[in-house]
């Protein structure tokens, strides 16, 4: 999928997503979109994101059940 054809299905501009790809702040409900239109699970893209090394395991979990619970929450 082409930066452009993910800007599409999320609904954004490929420059908000360029500045997602850079590291710059990102609001839940956009990570929690971008996850969906990727067919990822939100927690992988934490994992894939560098930032595991400062993550443990059960912080890993932890911030898989609150994605999911605010995921549940977003599509009712």
């Amino acid at each position: 999928m082409t930066q452009t054809q993910l800007s599409v299905n999320v609904g954004i501009s490929t420059r908000t997503l360029s500045k997602v790809e850079n590291g710059f702040d990102i609001k839940l409900s956009l990570f929690l979109a971008i996850s969906d239109a990727l067919g990822a699970d939100a927690a992988e893209l934490l994992q894939l994101s560098g930032s595991r090394s400062a993550l443990t395991e059960a912080n890993v979990q932890e911030i898989e059940q609150h994605l999911q619970a605010i995921k549940a929450l977003l599509q009712k």
